[in-house]
């Protein structure tokens, strides 16, 4: 997956991490913990992404679906709805639809414009779905275990959106993300599925 990452020297990073500290000490500042949790993500050699540009500069399949998606690493699929110009990803659950835009299981994205099929795809409008890939063991590990993937995001490539829930199918190249601030997050692994599990996956299109 070609996306573009945050990264920086370990040695620079921990010299950036440490002034932070210092001064958080003094003082507590949303930004400056939001900016020293990224210099300890940098300083242990990880990469940081910004999940949303990633998302809006995606190429679109010829119903204005980006092809880049995200969800919270727990969840098994995901629903792409329209909210005027806002793509929002979606993995709650049916019984609670008052969940936030601003919670992990539901990720919006501005788009800058409207899609295209504006008339098809209109506001609220549920316009595909797609597979949340799962997360093998190596990933599972550097999320810190199958309890704290709530915790975490993924964001994959999909390789085409279904309009349906049934027609979904498997997709590749996943990135198991954790959230520092905003849409700046650590990339904590990143992986191929295997044929046999995306096999595994496809059965899910069928419950």
């Amino acid at each position: 997956m070609n996306v573009e990452t945050i990264t920086m020297d370990p040695d620079e990073a921990r010299e950036r991490l440490k002034a932070y500290r210092t001064s958080l000490h003094r003082s507590a500042d949303v930004e400056y913990e939001a900016a020293a949790a990224g210099y300890q993500a940098l300083a242990e050699g990880t990469p940081i992404i910004q999940y949303e540009r990633a998302i809006r500069d995606a190429p679109r399949d010829d119903k204005s679906r980006p092809m880049l998606a995200i969800a919270r690493a727990d969840r098994t699929q995901v629903r792409l709805r329209w909210e005027r110009r806002e793509a929002l990803f979606d993995t709650s659950l049916r019984d609670a639809p008052n969940v936030p835009t601003g919670s992990l299981l539901r990720r919006s994205v501005d788009m800058g414009e409207p899609p295209d099929y504006r008339t098809e795809w209109g506001s609220q409008h549920t316009a595909g779905h797609a597979l949340v890939p799962m997360v093998p063991p190596h990933a599972l590990k550097a999320a810190g275990g199958r309890s704290r993937l709530s915790e975490h995001l993924i964001l994959w490539e999909v390789e085409e959106w279904s309009d349906t829930p049934i027609g979904a199918v498997p997709d590749r190249d996943p990135y198991l993300l954790r959230p520092i601030h905003g849409d700046l997050c650590a990339v904590v692994a990143e992986w191929d599925l295997t044929p046999l599990e995306r096999a595994v996956m496809a059965d899910r299109a069928s419950r």
